[in-house]
This record gives C-alpha cells, sequence and structure tokens, in this order.
C-alpha cells in the first residue's frame, strides 16, 4: 500500500516520439478544404496510431491509473544551414505547436487510461520547449500523479 506521501509524488515517465508534430498552422490550413480535411484525418489517425505505439513500447510501457497528469514537451527541429552560418530564419512559435498535438496526446493518454478525462484538473499541458538537434524529434515528459490537486492535504503548521 501506498503511503500519503507516495501518493503525493509524482511518477515521471519519458519517452521520445520521431519528428515534429504538427503545427497549429498546418492544422489550419488543411482544415479549410474538404480534400485538405480529409489529408487531417489520415495525419490525426498515424499520429494517434504512432503516439500509443511509443507509449506501448515494451520496456517503456506507460504506466496507468493516475487522478493527474502534466505534459512537458521539447521538440527537436533539425540543424540547418542557415543555423550553421547564424542566419537562422526560421522561427518557431510555441503557442503554434500547442493545438492539436497536445489534444491528440490527450485523447490517447485517456484511451490508455493513464488518466481518467483530459479536462484541465486532469491534465496540465505546459508550453513546449524548441532545441536543435541532428535528426527531428518530440521528447515528452509527464508527470503522474494518483491525486488531484484539490485532493491533497494541506499544509501543516498553518494559519490558526
Amino acid at each position: 500500500m501506498l503511503g500519503r506521501s507516495d501518493m503525493t509524488q509524482p511518477t515521471i515517465y519519458v519517452c521520445r516520439l520521431a519528428g515534429t508534430p504538427m503545427s497549429f498552422n498546418e492544422y489550419d490550413r488543411l482544415k479549410r478544404t474538404p480534400r485538405g480535411q480529409m489529408q487531417l484525418a489520415g495525419i490525426k489517425a498515424k499520429t494517434i496510431h504512432d503516439t500509443r505505439a511509443v507509449l506501448r513500447e515494451k520496456g517503456n510501457r506507460v504506466p496507468t491509473g493516475f487522478a493527474r497528469v502534466e505534459l512537458r514537451t521539447v521538440i527537436f527541429f533539425p540543424i540547418l544551414d542557415a543555423d550553421m552560418r547564424n542566419r537562422g530564419d526560421r522561427r518557431h512559435d510555441r503557442d503554434n505547436y500547442h493545438v492539436p498535438y497536445y489534444k491528440w496526446l490527450q485523447d490517447v493518454l485517456v484511451e490508455q487510461k493513464v488518466i481518467p478525462d483530459d479536462r484541465e484538473r486532469c491534465c496540465i499541458a505546459h508550453p513546449v520547449r524548441f532545441a536543435r538537434g541532428r535528426q527531428p524529434m518530440t521528447l515528452l515528459t509527464m508527470d503522474l500523479y494518483h491525486t488531484l490537486e484539490e485532493d491533497t492535504p494541506a499544509e501543516e503548521g498553518g494559519a490558526t
């Protein structure tokens, strides 16, 4: 049986997803036309399938049965020739990667029974961070809690 302090400490889970997630700009552009919507449906299905596969990987299977998760993501973009010459013209907007990436990820976490639902009290998605690397990839860290924020005991020695 877990003690009270064990219940409030997070379980940390880390995984690596190949490539970079779809940006909101790409998502928004595709959803405007019927053909784009069909492409978007395929991209969404592949993204969800690939995410499921990573979370079920032998030796790094995501644990289940938590009340709450905090998501942190670092997206690694490839080092470009322009970056090597200090002329990195490519800029990335953090907010541009919140949707649809986190929404699709949260749906998978609920489906896989990692968390009970994807409302804000059960799932907090922190702004993504960016880095440069040799290959594009997405590094995902989950802080998994057995209790909801409001279920944690009040600090002792508070006001009387």
